[in-house]
């Protein structure tokens, strides 16, 4: 995936990876294992999947994206 050569750097910053299952344009599982890479680098990660949602998984189920964003972002006060 594009963006595996800067995970190292990427890693030391607080990450949000939001994805819908159902993606026909980016496949899901490039960022499961883009998200077992950020596992293994010790990242500080939340990772949300959202059931049946496709490539726009925040305009599709905006609530379930607010309230992981929000709790995500919220805890790293």
């Amino acid at each position: 995936w594009q963006v595996n050569h800067y995970l190292p750097n990427l890693s030391l910053l607080p990450i949000g990876l939001l994805h819908g299952d159902a993606d026909k344009i980016c496949n899901v599982d490039q960022p499961r294992m883009t998200r077992l890479k950020l596992i293994d680098l010790k990242a500080n990660l939340n990772y949300v999947e959202i059931p049946g949602a496709g490539h726009m998984s925040n305009l599709e189920a905006p609530e379930r994206f607010n309230q992981a964003l929000l709790r995500f972002l919220a805890a790293l006060r």
